[in-house]
């Protein structure tokens, strides 16, 4: 993924995070995968379980 492409999502989510369209945990979780993190090494740094 190009940086360009990054920054545009990252654009996006800051925009729904004016809006309070996320919790702060959800905003949390975004920007955990944005900057490259998996759903596994964010769940663990958030401590919760990766696990459905």
């Amino acid at each position: 993924m190009s940086n360009q492409t990054i920054s545009r999502e990252s654009d996006a989510a800051e925009r729904a995070f004016d809006e309070k369209a996320l919790t702060g945990r959800e905003k949390d979780a975004v920007r955990s995968l944005l900057q490259g993190m998996t759903a596994q090494s964010a769940a663990k740094a958030m401590g919760v379980s990766p696990e459905l």
